[in-house]
């Protein structure tokens, strides 16, 4: 209906997926060429940083070590001079979620949304997901849309055969109406956040609640953890599957049928694992764990050139998977695990909605930090930016009362926040 090559272009990935690994990495290397060319002379950010890089020298993954890292302080502060000065333009403008302390601004053009969908489709399909079937999705909050912004996304949903359910907050109550939505619904397959899905399969095992048989469920946002593999296992039948992602780039990496490590979207990223030793960086061994730095070979309006997003996986081998498919493997995601929040009644309310606040108001704040205190209490620690407006504030204020509802909530304006001991600064911390 939109006249986008989105199915077209899921057609084709449904065909590359079965090429050789010599024949992928030739792909990939070939729009990596492109993708460097194009920024060199129409992205101001990478002019001096690729001055020195000879890009038709880049014919093999080792290649890539000669071309810098993007790291998150060098995102942030190039968000301007990341543009691209010719075709294409930036079309869709987003932010990360803040995960690691402030968010990241970016865009992309439409054509790479079109790959993002592509690639969903695919990886998601290889879990029984495919467009039409009933999907629950127990997912964090989103932006609140109204008006008709609000109704076309409904409608939207609605053709999709989509339902939607917060899973913000984790009460017994709620995992009880999630439990009932899906006895009514009836999905083909259910998508979650790894440690949602883990709460919600608890609950059904807790109240013997299961009334179906196998429901697929594709668990993303958070790495996932071999015991809540486990449980959803047993609450959902054996088909559990892990995703890798991230709202800079979207799917990265999905798991087949043989759940035998996470095969990455070749065909729309490259995806390395690295290991830093001071200046030096090569690439992991399989088996080693590094820093996941990712390059989108799709978005030439605000390049993502070997970003390191502050994620750490496994690195996998090259060994040909059961399914037959030679896309490369990462063996595992060693990612962030969510700090969690309690309201009123002491029920765990998981701190993903932080970040989703922050995605659309983070642009007011240099430094941002949520302070639960023993009696419940929560402060936000706060550090103004140059375009720091009240209606943000505001906006956060009500994001925590909505969410951690009876629990007082007052704010703290720092000139900055310190780092912990680790040199970290945590978005939530729990005091006493």
């Amino acid at each position: 209906m939109r006249r986008r090559p989105t199915l077209s272009r899921l057609r084709v990935l449904e065909q590359t997926q079965w090429y050789s690994l010599d024949a992928l990495l030739a792909m990939q290397l070939e729009a990596l060429r492109g993708l460097l060319a194009h920024a060199r002379r129409n992205v101001p950010y990478y002019r001096e940083r690729l001055r020195d890089v000879d890009v038709d020298a880049i014919r093999e993954p080792a290649d890539l070590l000669r071309v810098p890292l993007l790291t998150r302080a060098d995102a942030q502060g190039s968000s301007e001079t990341r543009r691209s000065t010719a075709p294409p333009f930036v079309a869709i403008h987003k932010a990360t979620s803040g995960t690691l302390g402030l968010p990241v601004s970016f865009g992309y053009e439409m054509d790479s949304e079109t790959w993002r969908q592509a690639v969903r489709l695919r990886g998601y399909g290889w879990a029984g997901y495919r467009p039409g079937v009933r999907a629950f999705h127990f997912w964090g909050p989103g932006a609140r849309q109204k008006g008709l912004r609000g109704a076309k996304v409904e409608l939207d949903h609605l053709l999709r055969r989509e339902r939607y359910f917060d899973c913000t907050v984790r009460s017994p109550d709620r995992l009880d109406a999630a439990i009932e939505h899906v006895k009514r619904f009836r999905p083909d397959v259910i998508v979650c956040f790894a440690s949602a899905g883990g709460a919600l399969a608890r609950r059904v095992l807790e109240t013997g609640a299961r009334s179906w048989g196998t429901i697929p469920v594709i668990c993303g946002a958070e790495a996932l953890l071999p015991s809540d593999r486990a449980v959803m296992e047993d609450a959902f039948g054996p088909a559990v599957f892990e995703t890798y992602g991230s709202r800079e780039v979207m799917l990265m990496a999905s798991e087949c049928a043989e759940h035998d490590g996470l095969h990455v979207q070749m065909e729309n990223v490259i995806v390395e694992v690295v290991v830093r030793d001071g200046d030096a960086v090569r690439h992991a061994a399989p088996g080693e764990v590094g820093e996941v730095a990712v390059t989108d070979l799709h978005n030439r309006a605000m390049p993502f050139i070997r970003y390191l997003n502050g994620d750490r996986a496994v690195a996998g081998d090259t060994t040909r998977c059961g399914c037959q498919r030679q896309l490369s493997r990462l063996k595992s995601i060693e990612g962030r695990v969510t700090a969690m929040l309690r309201d009123r009644a002491g029920a765990p309310v998981a701190g993903l909605f932080v970040h989703a606040l922050l995605a659309h108001v983070g642009h007011a704040f240099r430094g941002f930090q949520a302070v639960q205190r023993a009696d419940g209490a929560v402060t936000l620690r706060l550090v103004k930016s140059a375009t720091f407006d009240e209606t943000a504030h505001r906006y956060l204020l009500d994001g925590f009362e909505r969410y951690l509802e009876g629990v007082p909530v007052t704010s703290e304006f720092l000139e900055d926040i310190p780092a912990g001991r680790n040199g970290k600064r945590q978005v939530i911390l729990q005091d006493g």
